[in-house]
C-alpha cells in the first residue's frame, strides 16, 4: 500500500482506508482460522452454535472490512481513472474489488484487489 502512495497521486485517505480494510480482512481470516478451530475442539455442538451462529460478533470483522474497503477501493478506482494515474485495467480491477468487498467472504475481493495493486506496481 505504501507503493501506491509513492508511485501515484491517488488520494491519501483512500490509500489509508484500503490498507486498513485489507488489514481487517487479514485479521478476520486469522481469527476465524484460529479461534473457531480452538472453540470447536473445546465446546459441545450446541455451545459452538450459540457462540458462532447465533451471535453477530463473528460478522463484525467482515462488516468493518466491507465498510472500509468499499469506499476506499472505489475511491482509488475513480480517482485513478480520472487522473490517469493508474492504468485502466488496474482501475477496473479496483472497482470490481470494491463491489466484491461488500460480501462477507473476503478472498474474492482481496484477490481482485491484489491483481489491481500488482498492475499499479508493475507500471513503469
Amino acid at each position: 500500500m505504501g507503493l501506491l502512495r509513492w508511485r501515484t497521486t491517488l488520494p491519501r485517505w483512500a490509500v489509508l482506508a484500503a490498507a486498513a480494510g485489507v488489514w481487517f480482512a487479514g485479521a478476520t481470516a486469522w481469527a476465524l482460522s484460529t479461534f473457531v478451530v480452538a472453540a470447536a475442539k473445546g465446546t459441545t455442538n450446541a455451545h459452538f452454535d450459540d457462540l458462532f451462529f447465533n451471535s453477530p460478533w463473528v460478522l463484525w470483522g467482515m462488516a468493518v472490512k466491507s465498510l472500509l474497503c468499499f469506499p476506499a477501493l472505489l475511491g482509488l478506482a475513480i480517482a485513478g481513472w480520472r487522473q490517469r494515474s493508474i492504468s485502466r485495467p488496474a482501475a477496473v480491477a479496483l472497482g470490481l474489488a470494491a463491489v466484491l468487498s461488500l460480501w462477507p467472504p473476503y478472498p474474492p475481493g482481496l484477490i481482485v484487489a491484489s491483481i489491481g495493486f500488482a498492475l499499479i506496481a508493475r507500471r513503469p
